[in-house]
């Protein structure tokens, strides 16, 4: 038996119970995306890890030419979904 079973008034009881699963669906809400993030931030870093070693310097000018489209295309999402 939860301490909130405990509790006699029964109208209490069910509004403590609803606001503890709510708060825990909100935590794992969050966990999921703080997880979320993260893993796009570490996709992004060895993005740019990968540009900075992997592609030769006589290729570099290509590459941004390439590149830079998809860049617009992603901050063109940022902005769309930002809550701002």
């Amino acid at each position: 038996m939860s301490k909130i079973d405990m509790i006699d008034n029964k109208p209490m009881q069910q509004l403590f119970k609803i606001l503890v699963r709510r708060l825990r669906q909100s935590n794992q809400e969050q966990f999921d995306y703080s997880k979320n993030l993260a893993q796009f931030k570490t996709r992004m870093i060895g993005v740019v890890k990968s540009v900075a070693e992997d592609i030769p310097p006589d290729q570099k000018d290509n590459f941004k030419e390439e590149a830079l489209p998809f860049l617009d295309t992603i901050e063109d999402l940022i902005r769309k979904y930002s809550v701002k």
